[in-house]
């Protein structure tokens, strides 16, 4: 009290004896920082009840490739699950940054991910299928083994100068390297360019049946599988989530339970 007295250069309490009283200077501080304390009672009250629902704005990024049937069958549940959450989703190949564009949560295909401080929770994994156009093929023939496929032209989802796959079948097992005619991070470029006829490329198992189906595209070695696995992975911040992030992990861990044990990775 004697510090306090000192910054404010006023006495706020007459001492006499064993009694204290505040005197009038004490009053009208009281007074007055008194209904300061009310209003950070009322804003942490505040603060606590919207802790407790879900609520605002959800920023939710998901690769083209798959936001569609991904979040058409996570969306639905969880809005009406948490019906004061807004979702904002962002459908791009780009991978964004969670403080640059205020995201929440990312879903990300990947081999592995590098370290950062994000947490992410693997909901599956999925081998690529090899496809290319029937007139490709018919243009430039169809590889028998996967070293044919030095001779053709390969699409890739890499940045690499060189391709390093791994193709098995059965006992047999083959490494090449491959230099690829098109390399890009944008899956759907590489779909249309493939059904366009400029090459061999390796889709995800639904992207490349649908196709497949459509008979725009047809599966390329289909004996061989390529060793390679991609999964998904959900990420967000570590820490203490505000509940609309808290409520979404839940969710899609829950829709995707009974295909895998949805794992956290601290540091992906």
């Amino acid at each position: 009290m004697a510090r306090l007295e000192a910054q404010l250069g006023a006495a706020l309490l007459r001492r006499h004896g064993r009694r204290v009283e505040p005197t009038d200077e004490g009053r009208a501080y009281r007074e007055q920082a008194g209904r300061a304390l009310e209003l950070l009672g009322d804003a942490a009250a505040s603060l606590r009840a919207a802790q407790a629902e879900p609520s605002g704005v959800l920023r939710v990024t998901a690769p083209l490739s798959i936001a569609a049937p991904l979040l058409s069958r996570l969306l639905p549940g969880f809005m009406k699950a948490n019906p004061a959450v807004r979702v904002e989703a962002l459908v791009t190949e780009q991978v964004l940054s969670f403080r640059d564009h205020r995201v929440d949560a990312a879903f990300r295909f990947a081999e592995s991910l590098p370290d950062s401080s994000l947490v992410a929770h693997r909901l599956f994994s999925l081998a690529p299928v090899l496809v290319a156009s029937p007139a490709y093929l018919a243009r430039r023939g169809e590889p028998a083994h996967p070293r044919d496929l030095d001779d053709h032209d390969v699409l890739a989802v890499s940045a690499e100068p060189a391709l390093r796959p791994r193709f098995s079948r059965g006992d047999e097992s083959h490494e090449l390297r491959l230099r690829p005619r098109v390399a890009t991070h944008d899956s759907a470029l590489l779909r249309d360019l493939a059904i366009a006829g400029a090459g061999i490329t390796a889709l995800l198992p639904h992207a490349a049946h649908e196709h497949i189906d459509l008979g725009q595209l047809v599966p390329v070695l289909p004996g061989w599988r390529v060793d390679t696995r991609v999964s998904l992975y959900l990420l967000h911040a570590g820490g203490l989530l505000p509940p609309r992030v808290r409520a979404f992990r839940d969710h899609v861990c829950g829709v995707f339970a009974h295909g895998s044990a949805c794992p956290e990775r601290d540091r992906p």
